[in-house]
């Protein structure tokens, strides 16, 4: 059974919107192929580009040998994940963005035009994090918690808010807690996202700034989840 969010978008979207942005150089690709779009751009020029991001020169100085890399990454890495997100479309040797809500969102936006001060490993670690829907459910439970909570207690939280059959079986809460304790809570606390103690069981949210409630699918945001037609969204970028 496929679960959606807030915005009536499957979770899958989300899940395959963050892992293809758990990349820098991926989200090079983006930012370069949006700042061309609609028009787009080609795979040459593109590659051209991304290896002067990637080695910070000018494009005038950039090698054969370094272009060559830098097209290889893009037809065997980046543009089949960015594709396969829904964040390009390729039309033969032409790249651009689609309409996507990711390109609606501020806080993308702010990633993309590189106006934030975390790093570009930080930017990784969190993308990856959040490109889980059971993450996320915990960080949008964790977010409405004053004080810590115990991984038993999020794990039962985490299980009432699931719809599914299978979070009906009496086995669920030790299957998301043992999902807790051995891989989302230390993946989250090494992206900086929650505070956790093994030790002692307890877990708190620790308030990350990039982190916005519209990624995590608990609420809907008019301003990067409405609708556009692609002609207003052309005219946003000119």
């Amino acid at each position: 059974m496929t679960t959606t969010d807030a915005s009536g978008r499957p979770s899958t979207a989300r899940d395959e919107c963050f892992g293809s942005l758990a990349d820098a150089g991926r989200r090079a690709v983006v930012r370069i192929v949006h700042e061309r779009s609609p028009s787009g751009v080609t795979i040459a020029a593109l590659a051209s580009r991304l290896a002067s991001v990637t080695d910070d020169s000018q494009p005038a100085v950039v090698t054969e040998d370094e272009k060559q890399r830098a097209r290889s990454a893009c037809h065997h890495r980046h543009l089949p994940a960015l594709s396969d997100a829904g964040l390009i479309e390729v039309d033969g040797e032409t790249v651009r963005t689609t309409d996507h809500w990711a390109y609606r969102d501020p806080g993308i936006q702010a990633v993309l035009e590189e106006r934030t001060t975390v790093s570009s490993d930080e930017l990784d670690a969190v993308f990856e994090a959040i490109a889980d829907p059971q993450r996320r459910r915990a960080l949008s439970t964790l977010k409405h918690q004053y004080q810590p909570t115990t991984v038993d207690a999020l794990a039962a939280e985490i299980v009432a808010s699931e719809t599914t059959e299978e979070s009906r079986l009496p086995a669920a809460t030790e299957r998301v807690r043992t999902s807790l304790v051995h891989a989302d809570l230390p993946l989250l606390a090494d992206a900086g996202l929650v505070a956790y103690e093994r030790a002692s069981g307890h877990v708190s949210s620790d308030g990350h700034p990039l982190l916005r409630a519209t990624w995590l699918g608990d609420t809907d945001s008019t301003e990067c989840d409405s609708e556009r037609s692609p002609k207003a969204t052309s005219a946003s970028r000119g």
